[in-house]
């Protein structure tokens, strides 16, 4: 099943999301806790490379996050 997120001038889907189930939330849960033993290992140098990766890859999206809310 997904939400459907409308505009509310011209009623049309702007976006859409999964909806989660508990057995969905679960093993994001579990892979996230078997995830953090190896991320408290990585230096601080590491992960501020990681981090900046990340925002800059947010950064590239900027003008379609920006179209998104606007539609929405």
């Amino acid at each position: 099943m997904d939400f459907e997120r409308r505009n509310p001038l011209t009623n049309k889907v702007v976006s859409k999301a999964k909806a989660m189930t508990v057995t969905d939330v679960q093993a994001i849960a579990e892979t996230a806790s078997a995830s953090f033993a190896d991320w408290a290992k990585t230096g601080p140098a590491e992960r501020r490379n990681l981090l900046n990766k990340a925002a800059l890859a947010l950064e590239e999206r900027a003008e379609q996050f920006v179209e998104a809310m606007m539609g929405e």
